[in-house]
């Protein structure tokens, strides 16, 4: 929806197939969770606010074990 970041129900189905992922081999060496860093061709995409994006970056090191690192837009 127009202004919302992802849900917490697609948020949960990320960290889920990150662990499916390594649980069948394979090797992820960082997790980059980012949002928006140039204009986007639709005027209703703008960027996740700094904290949004770190806590998402939060949710994939607690559920996943895996190393995360945040990265902001100024879009």
């Amino acid at each position: 929806m127009a202004g919302e970041g992802p849900s917490a129900e697609e948020l949960e189905a990320f960290c889920d197939r990150l662990v499916d992922i390594t649980a069948v081999g394979g090797r992820l060496s960082l997790v980059q969770v980012y949002t928006v860093a140039r204009p986007p061709a639709e005027s209703f995409v703008t960027p996740l606010p700094d904290a949004e994006v770190d806590a998402i970056a939060e949710l994939v090191r607690s559920r996943t074990g895996l190393l995360a690192a945040a990265f902001y837009g100024s879009a």
